[in-house]
């Protein structure tokens, strides 16, 4: 079975917004602390270059922020947003991925989302709604947001020896470091549920720490 036909049976909706934590499976209503609904998804787009059967290499996009943006400068990302309007989790990550590389809508096959987390650096709830690029769209970057874009075979993602715990004051979490680039914090997170849901995920020593500068 492909990584793309196994996901398909591991995702939920990316047409509502979750009303709990589905990763602990508490009830949390989604308000902040002053009572304002902050919801916002990213779009984790994998390419299997045109395969039909999607039996060949999966790549997943990856954006480097920018530097002058006033969250995550500089850090490894998914393309995603805060929630415009009426917008479902899918609609959010569609448009802001056309916003910041230029994918249309029409090349994105939406395959579901992962379980939505709490971001809390921006106290937002974020769903990852999971697609496949169809065809071989051009990027378009916006140089506002993404100061560059790189497709990441997942299975270089998947190797134990590109696995490491990033560590940051007394945070520390899953990371990847892969082409010289250090993959942490929430997205690392993201990377490391997909290849759980994949199937693809494979034992590796956590005990291989890199320190995040703080600053």
């Amino acid at each position: 079975m492909s990584m793309i036909s196994a996901l398909r049976g591991q995702l939920t909706s990316a047409e509502q917004w979750p009303e709990y934590d589905l990763v602990s499976g508490d009830y949390v209503p989604l308000v902040s602390a002053v009572g304002n609904r902050r919801l916002a998804a990213v779009m984790i787009a994998l390419n299997d270059r045109g395969t039909q059967s999607g039996a060949g290499p999966i790549e997943i996009l990856l954006t480097r922020r920018a530097a002058h943006m006033r969250h995550h400068p500089g850090q490894i990302s998914f393309p995603g947003g805060g929630q415009d309007g009426a917008e479902t989790p899918a609609q959010t990550a569609v448009r802001e991925t056309a916003e910041e590389v230029g994918i249309p809508a029409e090349k994105l096959d939406i395959l579901g989302a992962l379980p939505a987390l709490h971001a809390p650096r921006t106290n937002h709830w974020v769903v990852p709604v999971v697609s496949r690029v169809t065809g071989t769209p051009s990027l378009v970057l916006n140089s506002d947001e993404v100061a560059s874009v790189h497709w990441v075979d997942v299975l270089a993602l998947a190797d134990p020896h590109h696995r490491v715990t990033w560590r940051r004051s007394h945070y520390s979490g899953p990371g990847f470091l892969v082409d010289g680039k250090l993959v942490w914090g929430f997205t690392a997170t993201l990377c490391d549920q997909l290849l759980d849901r994949a199937g693809l995920a494979l034992a590796w020593d956590s005990r291989r720490v890199i320190d995040v500068d703080a600053g």
